[in-house]
């Protein structure tokens, strides 16, 4: 494994762990990722450790062993709040309240919450709030895919790629029975590539309520994609992400909404459950 993905996997293991530490030794073998955060503080204690590495790492609250104070999640209920203060982010995770004529379909999201026109989710100051070298996560679905374009261009971002969420049930439609929804990606300035290069084009996860999207895909996004964090129309807080929150039904923003994994309460000796190898989609695909 590269530094990267051991620095993601790190980030997830922390993530669902409570902010704990991986164990160096499980069962009285050393773990591969609790041996590689042993060395990062070796390293860094004794100055040998690449200052990019060191800053990314003492950001994300590696040193501390817990997420730094400036990882505290935060929730705003104005964007425009945001472009007054001078916030830049170098990664913007959406998940708009498109309006649906076809209010029979479980994609209706304004069954959940209100829906926004495209006008005025175009008009929304996110261009302002990306940094000149950012990435855009913008999830639609299907029947609105060529809408996207039109965010894209407002927003400032130029579409490149695109990751598949498949579901584990069949869904409604028209046509084809949707079970997958979709998660484009949109580039500017100089964020040209990802983080990571592991990180498949399909991931399979199963359907969340209020259609919540899966933490898992946070992770992913926090591994390939620079911070700092924005998402839009978030459902919960999250460590080291500022969430612009649906202002209409605020109980969007309950635990019941999603799975979150409680901290582990068994000993150090705990198998290390490595992210990228077994939760993760792990081969990279093109495009």
């Amino acid at each position: 494994m590269t530094w990267d993905e051991y620095f993601a996997a790190w980030q997830a293991w922390t993530h669902a762990h409570g902010g704990r530490m991986p164990p160096v030794r499980d069962q009285g073998r050393v773990t591969p990722l609790g041996r590689w955060c042993n060395q990062q503080r070796y390293l860094h204690k004794a100055g040998r450790l690449d200052p990019a590495k060191a800053a990314r790492l003492t950001e994300a609250g590696f040193f501390a062993g817990a997420p730094a104070p400036d990882r505290a999640a935060r929730i705003v209920t104005d964007l425009h709040d945001l472009v007054a203060e001078g916030r830049r982010f170098g990664t913007v995770y959406a998940d708009p309240p498109w309006l649906y004529d076809n209010r029979a379909t479980r994609a209706a999201a304004q069954d959940h919450y209100d829906g926004m026109t495209l006008d005025a989710l175009a008009a929304l100051p996110v261009g302002d709030l990306a940094a000149d070298d950012a990435h855009l996560h913008l999830w639609i679905t299907s029947p609105l895919l060529l809408q996207a374009q039109r965010l894209f261009d407002a927003w400032g971002f130029e579409y490149v790629s695109g990751l598949v969420w498949e579901k584990d049930q069949m869904g409604m439609g028209n046509y084809w029975r949707i079970n997958h929804e979709l998660l484009l990606l949109g580039v500017r300035g100089q964020a040209r590539s990802f983080r990571v290069k592991n990180l498949r084009s399909v991931a399979r996860f199963p359907r969340r309520r209020h259609s919540a999207k899966p933490e898992q895909i946070r992770q992913m996004i926090e591994a390939a994609s620079p911070g700092p964090y924005l998402e839009l129309f978030g459902r919960r807080t999250a460590p080291g992400w500022t969430v612009f929150g649906n202002q209409v039904q605020t109980d969007l923003f309950d635990t019941d909404t999603i799975t979150v994994p409680a901290p582990s309460r068994q000993p150090e000796t705990t198998p290390v459950q490595t992210p990228l190898a077994e939760t993760w989609p792990t081969q990279a695909t093109g495009g």
